[in-house]
């Protein structure tokens, strides 16, 4: 998981746990709610 965390095989599914932090998701909930709080 931390190998490739930018060469990725599924760039469609990016890690929550590292790109989730750095790539805000279009997510209507999700992206929204954990953007604020993961980038405390």
């Amino acid at each position: 998981m931390s190998h490739k965390p930018k060469e990725n095989p599924r760039p469609s599914k990016p890690n929550p746990l590292n790109e989730g932090r750095d790539i805000k998701l279009p997510t209507p909930n999700t992206g929204e709610l954990k953007s604020p709080i993961k980038k405390k």
